[in-house]
């Protein structure tokens, strides 16, 4: 959850060559410029959404190093790449028209060599090569930017009686490709990997990766996705980008290609992995806020996730959580009551108003009803906690009504829950970082499985962001990353 009102932009690197038009760009009413100002004017929105750019020097200019390579392979070189590496947990990758790439620090994370990332990214700049997203805005689909999901209820919740009570920022940008432009962009990154000597089939490795992430993250997280993923967007199997290699024309002549595992571990060593603390952080239940210097702990049950707009939290049937704080500093500026009754809500319908103290912070609470879209009537607890230094925080508990009074105990902890930390406590909050680790004689999967986060996938993790199998086994003197504070 974000702290500052405007987006941070971190390194971005602009790419630009002269070359030739590619001969498969198809029909678009957009010109190239046109594209490129939808690009620019897009690009801070991403960065918004996405918790600006990664802006770790050294890590950055390694990403750029391997993105030039690629730009400057590709059939459309004088497009001129703006490439971005974000500041982001969640697995995804994406183009925008105009050149503009994204990969987040997920993507970097779960790969395990250069040529996986590169692959991605050439993924990412055959959409450009082709124009995709300019066809797609030409047939009136273009996703665009900035989906903001009305209200927790409508989006969240399935409760969209609430959208006037309040917005959480949602998948940001998921172009729903067609399978043929799937298919050509493969076929396009494929091309640009052998080009720049990377190994093609790298692509097929990190697909089978980030199929097996993605079902690891949903299962922990109880059925309920972390928010748009790569797989989302790019739902291909591995066996395709075999397809597209052949189709391609791509043959093995003797000449080595390129993996750069050793390489690319020992550049990514300390990156940071999952939450970034200046949004704030997640352990387990309990979410901590160290620039802020806050912290609260939900129920147990509830699978809690730190969202780029608020911090939310599914609890059991369709229980959730919602916090956030309110964005307009004017509005933040109101009593907590005069807030709820008169800025928050204000058609009457919010009952038992109330003043409450939480923890020493002047707060008010009042109460809602709401029919979900298959017809369930929930109950709504809105919390609004005046935090001082400008801050008015909220907290919005939906529960479906026959399990109100079950939840209801759990959900008023969670509420008292809610305190300041001090200097101290915040200077001791460490994030997650990658570390890796050369594999000594005798160490097995299970031993170096305890040092990742302790959340009962523990084993597959380590597993899956490895790509360690019973056909690719541990073996000693081999790298390794681990996830530790």
């Amino acid at each position: 959850m974000k702290r500052r009102w405007l987006a941070v932009a971190g390194l971005t690197l602009l790419m630009g060559f002269s070359g030739v038009q590619a001969a498969h760009a198809q029909f678009t009413f957009r010109s190239l410029e046109e594209e490129k100002r939808i690009g620019a004017e897009t690009h801070p929105k991403v960065l918004e959404e996405f918790g600006g750019a990664y802006d770790d020097p050294q890590i950055g200019a390694y990403f750029a190093t391997i993105a030039g390579r690629l730009a400057a392979n590709s059939d459309n070189p004088q497009i001129g790449y703006t490439f971005t590496l974000l500041n982001s947990p969640v697995l995804n990758a994406f183009a925008l028209p105009g050149g503009y790439v994204y990969i987040t620090r997920m993507i970097v994370a779960l790969a395990n060599d250069e040529a996986e990332v590169a692959g991605v990214i050439g993924h990412e700049i055959g959409h450009v090569t082709a124009r995709h997203g300019a066809q797609r805005e030409t047939q009136g689909i273009f996703a665009g930017i900035g989906s903001v999901i009305a209200g927790i209820g409508g989006a969240i919740l399935g409760v969209p009686e609430l959208g006037q009570i309040g917005q959480v920022v949602g998948a940001a940008y998921v172009s729903k490709y067609s399978r043929d432009q799937e298919f050509e962009a493969d076929s396009i990154g494929v091309r640009i990997l052998s080009r720049t000597g990377y190994d093609p089939y790298a692509m097929s490795n990190f697909l089978a990766s980030m199929g097996a992430f993605t079902d690891l993250d949903t299962r922990r997280l109880g059925g309920q996705p972390r928010g748009a993923s790569l797989f989302d967007s790019h739902p291909r199997a591995p066996d395709r980008v075999v397809q597209a290699i052949r189709q391609a024309g791509i043959q093995a002549n003797g000449a080595p290609t390129v993996r750069n595992r050793e390489e690319y571990l020992r550049r990514i060593d300390g990156m940071l992995y999952g939450d970034d603390p200046r949004e704030g952080l997640v352990k387990g239940r309990t979410f901590i806020h160290p620039d802020l210097r806050i912290t609260f702990t939900v129920p147990e049950r509830f699978n809690l996730v730190n969202q780029p707009a608020a911090v939310v939290a599914q609890g059991p049937g369709g229980a959730g959580i919602k916090f956030d704080l309110e964005r307009d500093r004017n509005r933040a500026a109101a009593d907590p009551y005069t807030y709820i009754e008169r800025i928050w809500t204000n058609d009457g319908q919010t009952r038992g108003l109330e003043r409450i103290d939480i923890n020493g912070f002047p707060a008010a609470t009042g109460t809602r009803q709401a029919r979900t879209r298959s017809g369930q009537n929930v109950d709504v607890r809105l919390i609004a906690i005046q935090g001082g230094g400008g801050m008015l925080y909220r907290f919005l508990f939906v529960t479906p009504a026959a399990e109100t009074r079950n939840l209801e105990l759990g959900l008023r902890q969670t509420a008292y829950s809610f305190r300041g930390i001090s200097a101290q406590e915040a200077a001791q909050v460490r994030p997650l970082r990658i570390r890796v680790h050369r594999v000594r004689s005798g160490e097995t999967e299970e031993n170096l499985a305890r040092y990742m986060p302790d959340n009962g996938f523990a084993l597959e993790h380590f597993r899956i962001l490895n790509a360690v199998s019973p056909e690719r086994p541990l073996r000693p003197g081999q790298l390794v990353k681990l996830v530790t504070e």
